[in-house]
């Protein structure tokens, strides 16, 4: 990850203004994280700990991250940025029901360990919530509630 960065770094020296995105894991070391570069430094980062052993697997549920990229390759109103988080939000739910449906998950030998009812119940309580928000965030709008000068 350090020749990554160091590597991004003195190309963003010599390419001043572009903005580079550098998302790294390692299990082994117990980390993941984002890192965002430009004019030959970082300028901003987030990096989790704790993640190794089987969890890394299912890294986006466990050790989630917010993607640091967006807000420094466009500039959003805030209208914008609220319709995004709702956006976000969808998303999230969506990759919790995926967790609950993926093969690392349902063929897990410590799945014997818990109850098929409760995690059928959670899929179809996941289910359900995504649709009502997929269907109620089309009637939503920010535009003129904020506003951005």
């Amino acid at each position: 990850m350090a020749a990554a960065r160091d590597g991004l770094i003195t190309l963003s020296k010599e390419h001043k203004g572009a903005r580079f995105l550098l998302e790294y894991s390692c299990w082994e070391s117990g980390f993941r994280g984002q890192m965002v570069i430009r004019d030959g430094g970082v300028i901003e980062e987030v990096r989790l700990l704790g993640y190794d052993g089987p969890s890394y697997l299912f890294a986006d549920l466990t050790h989630p991250l917010v993607d640091l990229f967006p807000p420094y390759t466009t500039p959003r109103t805030l209208a914008e940025q609220a319709t995004g988080r709702l956006r976000d939000a969808i998303v999230i739910v969506k990759e919790v029901k995926e967790t609950l449906e993926d093969k690392r998950f349902t063929s897990s030998s410590y799945r014997a360990r818990g109850d098929w009812n409760q995690v059928n119940r959670a899929h179809s309580g996941l289910t359900v919530m995504l649709d009502a928000m997929i269907r109620h965030a089309a009637e939503i709008s920010f535009d003129g509630v904020m506003v951005s000068e």
